[in-house]
């Protein structure tokens, strides 16, 4: 399986939802698109993910190839389940167009 294949490879669809590092929303975990003007929980607290994404080591490798808006749909898609694929690459297809990226990528080989 090529690096892009492997990396673009379909994931189980999981609706992603948001729970409050106080506590808040713990019986009706939020979308992605009703926290994202809150800035904060009701109670002040942070929302996060009630699970964070998790990639095999092939995967990861696959990332690696990936140009910075790839890798970003690819990271970003599971975190915002609840905006269409196609949107959100849309989205940061908008925001990488600046054509220097050379230092959103910086690594060491």
């Amino acid at each position: 399986m090529s690096g892009k294949a492997a990396a673009q490879r379909k994931r189980p669809v999981r609706s992603q939802r948001y729970v409050s590092t106080r506590g808040a929303w713990a019986d009706a975990p939020q979308p992605f698109s009703a926290i994202l003007l809150e800035g904060l929980a009701p109670d002040g607290g942070l929302a996060v993910p009630q699970a964070y994404p998790r990639f095999t080591d092939a995967e990861q490798t696959a990332l690696r190839r990936l140009a910075y808006p790839a890798l970003a749909h690819a990271i970003l898609s599971p975190l915002l389940s609840d905006i269409p694929g196609a949107d959100l690459k849309a989205i940061i297809d908008r925001t990488y167009t600046s054509g220097d990226l050379r230092h959103a990528t910086r690594s060491r080989r």
